[in-house]
């Protein structure tokens, strides 16, 4: 072998390996769905991806698409997770979400102490050893309010981070219209990379997710936020929020499309 093909070689060993771009993942979570979302869903997403049940069952182009292993539900409660345990079976999801913290579904003995709740939910879901164990808690979790997030003595920095799979950054509140627009973004990324640093700090093997929601915020805002996030989490969570008779802002098949095509070139 000729020198510098050596060096050549040598210095392609050293180099370090491309990251590969974050993930989505996309849930509907209430009895209530956008049929004009599916077409876009079904464009973008690909095997890596993540998809929640509800939604794959409508989207049959998906089903021999997206592997049951990134395929997720959520549970309310702990006694939900049980239940989601106990009914496993083949083809079910491979994901069990804990969404904590959702007033009128979450129980008041959890919400007062989600570390405990937490615990609970983990050893439950991997006792029955055929789902990976998420958590997707509401934004005051980790200390957002408003817009702005204190992230100091949050619930998040009280949880056993070894028994969580996965967990989802759900401080998207940050980027509603009605914060700040020179700033909006900046403390969005901030917030999220710190409260990602802490985690992996804790569990170098989690996956974590940046939480988007098409309920207050601009598409490009969301493009903006996950662009300077994407060397920081694993993927993103897409909320696409149809409970309830308030209005949506951004949840529109166009801004969705928009949002995908925006982060992943097709």
């Amino acid at each position: 072998m000729k020198m510098k093909h050596l060096i050549a070689l040598l210095l392609g060993l050293c180099l370090p390996l491309q990251a590969a771009d974050p993930f989505f993942s996309f849930a509907m979570e209430s009895s209530v769905f956008d049929q004009t979302t599916f077409p876009v869903v079904a464009r973008h997403f690909t095997s890596g991806d993540y998809l929640g049940w509800k939604a794959l069952r409508r989207i049959p182009a998906l089903e021999s698409v997206i592997p049951t292993s990134h395929q997720f539900q959520f549970s309310y409660d702990v006694g939900g997770v049980q239940t989601s345990v106990r009914n496993c079976s083949p083809g079910a999801p491979g994901w069990i979400y804990y969404h904590w913290g959702v007033s009128g579904k979450t129980p008041a003995n959890e919400m007062t102490d989600p570390a405990t709740a937490v615990s609970r939910a983990a050893a439950i879901a991997h006792a029955g050893s055929c789902r990976r164990f998420g958590l997707v808690p509401e934004g005051n979790f980790f200390g957002a309010s408003g817009c702005s997030a204190a992230t100091g003595g949050a619930p998040f920095q009280k949880i056993d981070w070894s028994v969580v799979d996965a967990v989802d950054i759900t401080v998207s509140g940050l980027l509603r219209d009605s914060c700040p627009g020179d700033s909006r973004v900046e403390t969005y990324v901030n917030a999220t990379k710190s409260i990602a640093g802490f985690i992996r700090g804790r569990n170098r093997n989690i996956i974590i997710t940046a939480h988007f929601s098409f309920d207050e915020t601009a598409p490009m805002t969301m493009v903006a936020a996950a662009q300077a996030l994407k060397s920081s989490v694993d993927g993103f969570q897409l909320a696409y929020p149809m409970n309830g008779s308030r209005k949506r802002k951004y949840c529109s098949a166009s801004n969705l499309e928009m949002v995908l095509s925006g982060l992943r070139q097709r």
